[in-house]
């Protein structure tokens, strides 16, 4: 049976995949969204990995202290523009006034793709022997 980290890892890998399809059809706030639920996954795999409990949030800066992961500490500020993508892009009752400007921008949601592989590839590294 597959260690349930490792499906955790392979679900962050779906997100990923997804975030490169939805920006193909330029869906960019779902391609945010998928950024960082990919690497939400990742961080509750590792902490999976480590024998402990995956709460349930969202919040990737309180995974991120959770972990206490030196390897994943340049990541911090990616770690704290992806976590932004959560919320606006799912609930449209809870953003205030319009529609985030990067909901259109092609740039945002490449560079949120970008960010996640990074966080998303450090994280399985800590993992690998």
């Amino acid at each position: 049976m597959t260690p349930e980290w490792q499906l955790w890892f392979k679900f962050a890998e779906r997100d990923l995949a997804a975030c490169e399809k939805l920006l193909e059809g330029k869906l960019y706030a779902n391609a945010c969204f998928h950024a960082q639920q990919a690497v939400e996954k990742a961080l509750k795999g590792l902490l999976l990995h480590r024998g402990r409990t995956a709460p349930k949030t969202h919040g990737l800066p309180e995974l991120y202290v959770l972990l206490n992961e030196a390897a994943l500490s340049p990541y911090r500020d990616a770690i704290d523009v992806l976590n932004k993508y959560y919320i606006p892009t799912r609930y449209p009752d809870l953003i205030e006034g319009d529609e985030p400007s990067w909901f259109s921008d092609e740039n945002e949601a490449r560079n949120a793709l970008v960010q996640a592989r990074e966080v998303a590839e450090a994280v399985f590294a800590v993992v690998k022997p």
